[in-house]
């Protein structure tokens, strides 16, 4: 069986290109405002209140952490008959389908995420995090993935498929 791409193409994007992307145009800006803060005003203009600058730093660290705590977990994967395959963009591990204790999907934190959790650890962890493919429309429903991973899980789990006893 072929493997089928669940994951969103812009999970590349997300992971890797974004975070460094934010916090090296938000860390340039904060730089601006601490030097801009340093500089005598030009005529007719009030100084930058200190607070701003502050409020530049507090935001790029917040908001670092969370990007890169949001992001930076998330995982490619593709799936065939028998096997999740997960990849970091470094490397890829495949995880048995009947290995899969639960699927569910996190419809309020980085667009509805797919969380896996696998009965034990793998090479990364036991929760393998996903963006599904986009899907218009699916603001309160669940992504078909979440119940076609879910048939796949049953399936593989069946008594006497995939060699399960």
């Amino acid at each position: 069986m072929p493997r089928e791409r669940l994951s969103s193409a812009q999970t590349f994007f997300l992971k890797v290109v974004f975070p460094p992307l934010w916090i090296g145009v938000y860390g340039a800006a904060t730089v601006v405002m601490f030097v801009a803060s340093e500089l005598p005003p030009k005529p007719g203009q009030p100084p930058l209140p200190d607070w701003v600058k502050w409020l530049f730093l507090g935001t790029l660290l917040g908001a670092g952490v969370l990007i890169v705590w949001a992001c930076g977990r998330l995982k490619q994967v593709e799936m065939d008959g028998q096997n999740l395959y997960v990849s970091n963009f470094r490397r890829e591990i495949a995880v048995p389908l009947r290995e899969v204790e639960e699927v569910r999907q996190s419809r309020w934190v980085n667009h509805h995420q797919v969380v896996i959790e696998l009965r034990r650890d793998s090479d990364f962890g036991s929760t393998l995090l996903f963006l599904p493919k986009i899907r218009p429309l699916l603001l309160w429903r669940e992504h078909p993935v979440v119940e076609r991973l879910r048939q796949a899980v049953r399936e593989a789990q069946r008594p006497g498929a995939h060699g399960v006893r």
